[in-house]
């Protein structure tokens, strides 16, 4: 597989729009961190008892201070019910920062994501805005 550089973008307020949902972003392995202090929001969104909660869908953080979300067979998230997030408004930060702040290093992962896509094409959009400005 191509690897690509991290390429750092600003979220605009519209860029939810090109958000697909998807969930290509939550099929890929990988330790996703939670705050020990969101285990009772999640377990009752999701009509749990934190103890249940804890022990269906979170394990220790290397840390020993956060959470992290179990490890699954097929690497997916196991907040990802039917193709959708089950704590959505309570996602955690990576969710939130995707593709903003980090992004898988495999090109053809990254293609799989709407959002990124649309993201390099505005980057590349302001490179040649910038382009004809300078030639100009």
């Amino acid at each position: 597989m191509k690897t690509i550089p991290i390429t750092r973008f600003e979220p605009e307020p519209d860029d939810d729009r090109f958000c697909s949902g998807c969930s290509a972003c939550c099929r890929w392995s990988g330790d996703v961190v939670f705050s020990p202090h969101t285990l009772a929001p999640i377990a009752a969104l999701l009509n749990l008892d934190e103890r249940e909660c804890a022990e269906l869908y979170f394990d220790l953080a290397d840390d020993r201070h956060h959470l992290k979300a179990v490890e699954t067979a097929d690497g997916r998230c196991p907040f990802l019910i039917e193709d959708t997030c089950s704590i959505y408004p309570l996602r955690p930060p990576a969710c939130r920062s995707f593709p903003y702040r980090w992004q898988r290093p495999e090109r053809e992962l990254m293609r799989q994501c709407r959002l990124y896509r649309a993201l390099l094409w505005r980057q590349k959009e302001v490179r040649d805005i910038s382009a004809v400005a300078y030639r100009g």
